[in-house]
């Protein structure tokens, strides 16, 4: 009697991570990150204790500057043409809607800064913006596809860093800091597998984006922070 053949053909096994990469990316979509980041900083920091309803609403304000307007735009450019896909694979369609995104976090620090939040997490926003600033310029002047994706892994890993550098969570931040160290480690697989960038690129975008985070954000050591929200 033959045995039986369990072996996944190398074809499932490619849909298989090609699947995997597909849901990796969209779950760790730059336009989503920063909600993750303001969630996080809502639940380890002492702004735990601000009223639920106000960190509800703030976070809805905040998700809908840095996610939904953006992806709501992205799309409509997409059924247009302007765009040929949500991840703009096209390094010569990110011009637009890098300038879209750079608003929006213009908006978004302004708002946060209204509501009163600490120096650090305003600081969180800013950092976008020059992060926006720096990888657009990239694009636009030395014409080369710096991985968002991987920017957006970049940009947890720094405010992470920071944050325990500041001593502003209420527990240590080392356990997050190797999850996001993980993720930026499997989104930029995720993103060479699918063949949307190179190795160069991801890591790139993963250093510019921690780095420019992290530096920012260590600007609210001397500053002092502001009122609770």
């Amino acid at each position: 009697m033959s045995q039986p053949n369990f072996q996944v053909s190398p074809t499932r096994q490619s849909r298989w991570i090609i699947t995997a990469s597909n849901v990796l990316s969209i779950i760790f979509s730059p336009l989503f990150v920063p909600v993750y980041a303001y969630i996080t900083a809502l639940s380890v920091t002492q702004l735990h204790m601000v009223a639920a309803s106000t960190r509800a609403v703030t976070t809805l304000v905040v998700a809908s500057l840095v996610s939904i307007v953006p992806l709501v735009v992205l799309l409509i450019m997409k059924a247009a043409g302007r765009i040929s896909d949500i991840d703009i694979s096209n390094r010569r369609q990110r011009t637009l809607p890098m300038l879209l995104i750079f608003v929006c976090y213009i908006l978004a620090a302004v708002y946060i800064r209204a509501i009163h939040a600490p120096a650090w997490l305003v600081l969180y926003f800013v950092s976008g913006i020059v992060s926006v600033i720096v990888l657009g310029l990239i694009t636009v002047l030395v014409k080369w596809k710096i991985s968002m994706h991987g920017a957006g892994a970049g940009n947890l890993i720094g405010m992470f860093v920071a944050m325990q550098r500041l001593g502003v969570a209420e527990h240590s931040m080392l356990g997050l800091i190797t999850a996001a160290i993980l993720v930026a480690g499997m989104v930029g697989s995720a993103r060479i597998v699918l063949r949307k960038h190179t190795l160069t690129q991801v890591f790139a975008g993963t250093t510019v984006s921690a780095l420019i985070t992290y530096f920012m954000m260590m600007l609210a050591a001397g500053i002092t922070p502001a009122a609770s929200m």
